[in-house]
């Protein structure tokens, strides 16, 4: 019989439930909030043997890809450098379970787990990721991120075109005191949890 040490001075042992934005790779990717991410990841209920999509969620893949050494998270990046920074935080911390990709659709994810549950950000190509990740998993969870109140007003007839009428929408607001004892209003983005197949 044989063993195998392998050493990653990088790789980080232990998680910290919504990381400071300083631990992740500096590039083109603006973070969203620590305290915003840890109410994400909490939607996602995330466990072991779970896979993940995660939409223009960088933070939220690492964090997700740790949490679920079981489980593989599919991050789908569409711009290039958000790719490359995707795999700079990925080498960082020693993720395996990592699949990126740079669009939804059957080229890129047809060969791949299908995931379980998707954390998304609202934008211009929602109806189109929906479409096709409900027919990829008809039981399909989503935690969808918007800081765009039509987005989340909207979202009921939206989610209502691909048969999703169980949800529930949320807005968080964080204000940090900062050095001149001010209280400074964080972005407050809406969070719709919401499941299809029922």
């Amino acid at each position: 019989s044989a063993g195998m040490i392998v050493l990653n001075p990088n790789a980080r042992s232990t998680i910290k439930f919504g990381m400071d934005n300083k631990l992740f790779a500096t590039g083109s990717v603006k973070y969203v909030g620590s305290e915003i991410r840890a109410v994400l990841l909490s939607k996602m209920k995330i466990h072991e043997n779970k896979n993940l999509c995660v939409i223009s969620g960088e933070s939220i893949a690492v964090e997700a890809a740790m949490m679920n050494g079981e489980g593989t998270v599919i991050a789908v990046e569409y711009k290039e450098r958000d790719r490359e920074t995707m795999e700079e935080n990925v080498n960082q911390f020693g993720l395996h379970n990592v699949v990126i990709v740079d669009h939804v659709g059957e080229d890129t994810m047809g060969n791949l787990p299908v995931p379980d549950t998707t954390m998304l950000v609202a934008s211009a190509s929602l109806e189109q990721e929906l479409g096709y990740l409900t027919k990829l998993n008809p039981n399909m969870e989503f935690v969808i991120y918007t800081l765009d109140f039509k987005a989340a007003a909207s979202m009921r007839d939206i989610l209502a075109k691909f048969g999703i009428t169980d949800f529930t929408v949320i807005q968080i607001a964080v204000s940090k005191l900062t050095s001149k004892n001010v209280f400074e209003n964080q972005p407050a983005p809406w969070i719709i949890s919401a499941k299809a197949g029922v």
